[in-house]
Formats: C-alpha cells, sequence, structure tokens
C-alpha cells in the first residue's frame, strides 16, 4: 500500500471514530437504562452494540495502518515529513486511542448492564442466544 493510500486510509478511519465517539456521547448511562421499557431496552442494546462494533473495527484498522506507514518510514525517511504534515492537517490520529478505549469499554459495561437487566424482567424477551454467550463470554 503506498503512503497516499494509508493517509487516505487513516484519514477516513480517523473521521469514522469521531463519529462512533459523537454516538457513544449520545448513549445512555448504566443508570439511564434503569427506567426504560423492553423495547427501548432492546434498541439501546443494538445501537451502543452496533457503535461498539464499528469502533473496534476501525480502532483496529487505524492501528494496521500505522504500523504500515511506521514501516514505510523506515525506508523512506521522507515519509517522516509526510506524517508530519498529515498530522498538522488532520491532528494526531494516534490521540483518538485513549478516548477510542475508553468508549470501548463504557459500551461493553452498558451493554452488559442492557442485558442483565432484560434477562432479569423478561427472561422471556426474544434475544438472539448468541449476544449472551458474547458479552457473558460463556464459551
Amino acid at each position: 500500500m503506498s503512503s497516499r493510500q494509508i493517509r487516505n486510509k487513516i484519514g477516513q478511519a480517523m473521521s469514522k471514530i469521531r463519529r462512533c465517539l459523537e454516538v457513544d456521547r449520545l448513549q445512555p448511562t448504566e443508570q439511564g437504562i434503569q427506567n426504560l421499557d423492553l423495547i427501548q431496552l432492546k434498541r439501546v442494546l443494538k445501537d451502543n452494540w452496533d457503535n461498539h462494533d464499528r469502533l473496534v473495527k476501525t480502532m483496529n484498522t487505524l492501528m494496521q495502518l500505522d504500523i504500515s506507514w511506521a514501516a514505510l518510514i523506515m525506508d523512506n525517511p521522507i515519509e517522516r515529513r509526510q506524517k508530519r504534515e498529515f498530522i498538522e492537517r488532520n491532528g494526531n490520529y494516534a490521540a483518538l486511542w485513549e478516548p477510542c478505549s475508553q468508549a470501548i469499554r463504557r459500551s461493553k459495561r452498558l451493554y452488559e448492564a442492557t442485558m442483565r437487566l432484560i434477562l432479569q424482567r423478561h427472561p422471556e424477551a426474544d434475544l438472539p442466544i448468541r449476544l449472551v454467550f458474547e458479552i457473558f463470554d460463556y464459551t
């Protein structure tokens, strides 16, 4: 992959992560779900899981792109200037890793709390069993 392709994909990943972080900020807290009905809880569950999944995948992609770019920099020192200019223009993408990690942990806690609440209040709820195993890690 060329440096230009890497920079382009990093820019796309940064935008996607920023959108996911904004969605994460709009998610209810664990305390905020206590008075929701089953339909609302299922909506929180789905929205939260979808955003969590996007965030994890995009963060992994960004990290792989960073590794690829580091390899290019080792082979071509001119790439250091490209990276510095990219960061000056677009911001330091590495600065997104910590907020992204925090959002991933927060979304996992919200997902677990939502799942527990649904299973406690509505044990008959039609939930894909795969989700129960994934979140509580019974496998």
